[in-house]
């Protein structure tokens, strides 16, 4: 078995996530507490004698009381009251609701002659108002509303995790809702939430919209009166995910306080939403620039749905210079998760794209009856926005073993969070740390060197979608094994499987698993068990001891495809794919890839491969032959009888020549520093025999002493060619100073080292280099609890987006 080091910063992580998924655990409990805590509530209304509750509730002037009360309790000690008023010279009706403040046991209500009524200096906690002056109209319930909260509730989206009505005082304001049925049909059609409290410097949602797109077949529960339906039994900040829509009012019955106003047009639990959260604020007359989840919109591209979408777009916007994301003096950027399932929703997906780019949101698309106006793409041209341009930095994962449910698309590999400080340039390299591994049953590729648009192709290979210009990726076949993907010339499709042994470093949630080993010096290495190579009109198999060789007739990608935006392109999708839907290859047995391609065939039993690469015209390999080697079928190699030995194997113009293998000759050159101090380091083999997983380190010296490690980066010697590298030399290295580069191998070893070079002066003298050693044939080795701990996990997570909300 082969074991990975796990390293403190993986550690910290796998801490951090568990922390919050504890905490997160707790916040789920804390939503349904008036299930577990409590009996079920029960209500009084009452009227005074000139007009009735239904009265009122259809739009008559009166008032009336709803007095919410558990059965032990009686109405004399209520946990929560409402006061509805519509005044004779008002189009409108108003709804005050008071829960029980922290120092009390319950709303402190008094009656006189069986009427209730409230000190004048009680405050409510939440005013509605119905603008059209009507509540239960015809069994029609009217969402025509503006909302004021104050205190504690969790009124906007993330308040349960962030925690920022804990600073505010129970008659503090806390956020204004608009919610509109425009067809009023008892259902809401928008909600848009505004946070009040200022609170500056801080990463809090201070704008959150929804706008339902599409209709979702949904039952309706009433809540505790049907009456005044605007109660809860229970609930969370989310509607239920279950085609319900259940009232926003959610009281923790237990102690009498209001803990949410629901969200009253669902983003996720529904076909088709259109929505953002804005860490900046919304506000009318103007044109908006909101940022963060800007836009997060989700489709039902099979016109069929019963409730869920089938694709989810969820974007991370920062706007030019965004300080309230904490990021000034760089231009606009989105990272855009891109998710869609082949089949109706039902949560699961089945591939995602992910990308990371800098394009303006130009546009002025209205919202919310068209009283609110902001820049990104409207919602039914945004997936067509996204797909028609080109982003220098993407990833793309595939559902393969394993079904995949989140109401927010696939989570693994994302774009931003990864690589934003690479792309703003505040780092000279990407850091590929979390492509080194992905979930068991997951298949992912990425592409940050080069910028495309979103292409996808269907290999014949594999018989499986792949993303066009992807460099590198991982196919996760169980806890022991994976599959790495290659593109060894850097065009449009992956050359390269390779079927190695690593031990699994996430879990089932995609998290960091523990330590497995104790070792704590570099990690081990994969082992590769099998490989395939796609080379021009052959393919290369190398495993147990037996090369094959076919010579076969393929095309790299049987159809070339963009991932859908619209119901034609979904079904258009569909219809390329379902025919290779019982064809995969088994992931287990590349070689039996090989059958599904006729032509001649030739194996060597005997041999093995190492270093193929692909050429100017054609490509070569290094082929080691043991003794008593044995060539079955075609002798397509023509090594007749060649005894064992180190060979090198080209095929120029589509002709095989062999040739033995000469040692790789390696050498280094260092030119003097440029007036801008930029010198340029080369490294030569005049050898055939490739040097692989090199490390060039240049350093300053003073005499035999390392002054400064300037870098240290990896490096492959190809025999024939030239690697070069530019190095920056500190304007303070200069008389009594010497620059010197080495080559180590991947074991550490020094193996040729340059004759350090004075830097006395911008003009100082080439000294050249020499060798301390050579290189003979190199192996290539293939491939490469606190509640403190839980709000550092929260503030990682809102800086990154909600990554475990599923």
């Amino acid at each position: 078995m082969v074991a990975r080091r796990m390293t403190p910063y993986t550690h910290l992580k796998a801490a951090l996530c568990l922390a919050l998924l504890l905490l997160l655990s707790q916040l789920n409990v804390n939503r349904i507490v008036a299930a577990q805590e409590a009996e079920e509530p029960i209500v009084a209304s009452y009227s005074l004698p000139s007009v009735t509750v239904d009265d009122v509730m259809r739009g008559e002037p009166g008032e009336v009381y709803f007095v919410y009360y558990l059965p032990a309790e009686g109405p004399e000690r209520p946990a929560l009251v409402a006061r509805i008023t519509k005044k004779a010279d008002r189009t409108d009706s108003v709804a005050e609701v008071y829960d029980t403040s922290p120092d009390a046991a319950y709303v402190p209500i008094e009656f006189m002659d069986g009427y209730p009524s409230l000190p004048s200096n009680l405050t409510p906690t939440i005013i509605l108002t119905a603008i059209d002056g009507w509540w239960v109209r015809d069994g029609i319930v009217n969402y025509n509303l503006d909302i004021t909260v104050y205190g504690r509730v969790y009124a906007m989206w993330g308040a349960d995790n962030t925690l920022w009505t804990q600073l505010l005082q129970p008659t503090d304001p806390n956020a204004h809702i608009m919610v509109r049925d425009t067809d009023r049909d008892g259902i809401p059609d928008w909600d848009w939430r505004t946070m009040l409290p200022e609170f500056p410097n801080r990463g809090d949602l201070r704008t959150s919209y929804a706008e339902r797109k599409c209709d979702t077949p949904l039952s309706v529960e009433l809540g505790v009166s049907s009456q005044w339906p605007f109660v809860a039994y229970e609930g969370g900040s989310e509607q239920p995910p279950t085609n319900t829509f259940r009232p926003p009012i959610v009281v923790n019955w237990a102690t009498g306080q209001i803990r949410f106003f629901s969200e009253l047009v669902t983003v996720r639990n529904q076909n088709c939403s259109y929505s953002l959260y804005s860490i900046k604020r919304i506000l009318l007359g103007q044109l908006n620039s909101p940022n963060f989840e800007t836009p997060f919109a989700f489709y039902d591209l099979s016109n069929e749905g019963i409730g869920h979408p089938n694709l989810l777009l969820r974007t991370v916007r920062t706007t030019r210079n965004d300080r309230s994301m904490f990021v000034t003096g760089n231009p606009e950027t989105q990272g855009i998760r891109y998710s869609w399932r082949n089949a109706i929703g039902d949560w699961e997906w089945d591939y995602k794209v992910d990308v990371l780019g800098q394009h303006q949101f130009d546009y002025e698309t209205s919202i919310a009856s068209n009283t609110i106006l902001i820049d990104a793409p409207p919602y039914e041209a945004y997936p067509g926005w996204v797909i028609e341009r080109q982003w220098p930095a993407s990833s793309f994962v595939a559902m393969e073993q394993t079904r995949y449910k989140s109401s927010e698309g696939i989570y693994e590999w994302p774009m931003l969070g990864l690589l934003e400080e690479y792309y703003y340039g505040w780092k000279s390299e990407p850091s590929l740390h979390e492509f080194e591994d992905i979930r068991t049953g997951l298949r992912g590729e990425y592409r940050i060197r080069s910028t495309h648009s979103l292409e996808t192709y269907f290999s014949p290979i594999d018989n499986r979608l792949h993303l066009k210009w992807a460099e590198h990726g991982i196919w996760r076949l169980d806890d022991e094994q994976i599959i790495r993907v290659t593109n060894l010339d850097e065009d449009g499709f992956i050359d390269v499987w390779s079927r190695e042994t690593m031990p699994a470093t996430l879990d089932m949630l995609g998290m960091p698993l523990g330590e497995e080993t104790e070792n704590d010096e570099t990690p081990v290495e994969p082992e590769v068990i099998e490989a395939l190579y796609a080379l021009d009109n052959y393919l290369l198999h190398d495993g147990s001891q037996t090369v094959t060789l076919k010579e076969a007739d393929y095309q790299p990608a049987l159809f070339e495809t963009l991932p859908p935006t619209d119901h034609d392109t979904w079904e258009a999708h569909r219809a390329l794919l379902a025919p290779y839907e019982d064809q995969r290859r088994d992931p287990t047995d590349l070689r039996s890839w090989l059958g599904a391609f006729s032509g001649p065939r030739s194996e060597i039993a005997g041999a093995s491969v190492a270093n193929v690469r692909i050429t100017d015209d054609g490509f070569r390999f290094e082929l080691a032959l043991e003794p008593g080697m044995q060539i079955a079928g075609a002798d397509l190699l023509g090594l007749g009888d060649l005894p064992a030995g180190q060979y090198v194997v080209e095929n120029r113009d589509g002709v095989f020549h062999v040739a033995p293998m000469a040692p790789a000759q390696l050498t280094i050159d260092v030119q003097p520093p440029a007036v801008s101090g930029v010198t340029q380091i080369t490294v030569g083999n005049s050898g055939t025999a490739d040097a692989t997983d090199l490390e060039l380190i240049v350093e300053v010296m003073a005499g035999d002493k390392v002054v400064v490690e300037l870098s240290r980066e990896p490096v492959d010697a190809r025999a024939g060619e030239m690697a070069r590298q530019l190095v920056t030399i500190p304007s303070n290295m200069r008389a009594g100073y010497y620059l010197s580069a080495r080559l180590e191998d991947s074991v550490g070893e020094t193996v040729v080292v340059s004759r350090p070079l004075s830097l006395a002066g911008p003009a100082a003298e080439h000294t050249g280099e020499f060798t301390l050693s050579r290189i003979p044939v190199l192996i290539p080795v293939l491939g490469s609890f606190s509640v403190l701990l839980a709000l550092a996990a929260l503030l990682a997570v809102m800086r990154r987006g909600r990554q475990f909300d599923i």
